[in-house]
């Protein structure tokens, strides 16, 4: 077997739409995620019993409990998109481009812009009805790529 793998039919429950899906390099999702910052949590200082003091991490510190929530909002956003640009093949047809445009225009007279890239703002906006469609697609494209050879993931 080569490594390349013909893509395979994924459907979502509550729209009924069906893409093709294909693997997606682990190394690409990695690149992706590697321009984000990971917050850590500030230091505070703790007086011991004795009267000594020391510093630790505080976790419960509300500006790094909202920092970590933006971080994990973030990460799950930019692997979702990669996931969508890389590990789907679809062309949008004539109808579907129509589709995406009339949302588009519908959202922007309430001043809401979807992403630029069309395939992504069809497959998270119009494809996607469910936030478990979005869960079952990412788990099909991360099982689809799973065994694939890392040697041959660079295509």
């Amino acid at each position: 077997m080569n490594g390349h793998s013909s893509p395979q039919s994924f459907t979502f429950k509550s729209t009924g739409v069906t893409v093709k899906v294909r693997p997606v390099a682990p190394g690409l999702l990695s690149s992706a995620q590697e321009g984000l910052t990971k917050p850590y949590p500030p230091q505070v200082q703790v007086t011991n019993v004795d009267g000594s003091t020391r510093w630790e991490p505080n976790p419960h510190d509300p500006d790094y409990v909202s920092a970590q929530a933006a971080y994990r909002r973030k990460l799950g956003n930019i692997s979702q998109r990669v996931m969508i640009r890389r590990g789907i093949v679809l062309e949008l047809n004539a109808e579907q481009r129509a589709e995406l445009q009339q949302l588009r225009d519908e959202m922007a007279e309430d001043g809401v812009t979807l992403d630029k890239d069309d395939k992504v703002a069809y497959i998270f906006n119009i494809a996607a009805g469910t936030p478990e469609d979005l869960g079952d697609l990412v788990s099909a494209i991360a099982q689809w790529s799973g065994p694939t050879d890392p040697k041959s993931a660079s295509g």
